[in-house]
């Protein structure tokens, strides 16, 4: 699996409360620190994928290479942001992250592989724009228009497959998937 260089990154969340906008901005300002052209995108919807559309609309709009999603519910140190996307990730490849392994990495307890899987934990969550793009085009019947936003796309929208409900997160991953991409998470190593 190759590194890609990040370039320009989106990083973004549905929800935020004041000590999450803290740790938010701490982040932008350590990425930006390391060179990384860094932007935050914030969309305060009870409604996680009507959120998750907002904010994928507004990657589309951005110059960034990837968005990276932050579950709202995640604690995290300014440095694990770097730290996921120095992991191993490829440009046709989603990576997911969890809380668990984002702290033993904080205190560097991982000893880590990256491993395909076909859900993942969302604490973070890492989206090349090639996949984002493949999906809008593969998906038009995810499209819908949002009053003061243009155009979204649910990506995120919830699914029901052979009977069993898929929340959002599981939901991505599943359309990434039937698009031909990889979904890799990080994993401690036995």
């Amino acid at each position: 699996m190759s590194t890609v260089p990040i370039g320009s990154l989106m990083l973004a969340t549905t929800r935020c409360a004041a000590n999450f906008v803290a740790r938010l901005s701490a982040t932008t300002e350590y990425m930006k620190a390391r060179g990384v052209d860094v932007s935050a995108a914030v969309c305060d919807d009870m409604a996680v994928s009507r959120a998750m559309a907002n904010i994928v609309g507004q990657f589309r709009k951005s110059d960034a290479r990837f968005l990276l999603y932050v579950d709202p519910l995640a604690t995290w140190h300014p440095r694990t942001a770097s730290w996921v996307l120095r992991s191993s990730l490829s440009s046709g490849a989603v990576l997911c992250v969890s809380e668990e392994v984002l702290h033993a990495e904080e205190r560097a307890e991982v000893d880590k592989r990256v491993v395909d899987v076909q859900s993942g934990p969302a604490a973070f969550v890492l989206i090349p724009r090639a996949v984002i793009r493949s999906l809008c085009e593969k998906h038009p019947e995810l499209a819908y228009a949002e009053p003061g936003s243009g155009r979204m796309v649910d990506l995120f929208g919830p699914t029901v497959r052979e009977g069993i409900l898929y929340g959002e997160t599981a939901a991505f991953f599943g359309r990434c998937r039937d698009a031909g991409f990889s979904v890799r998470t990080v994993q401690r190593r036995s």
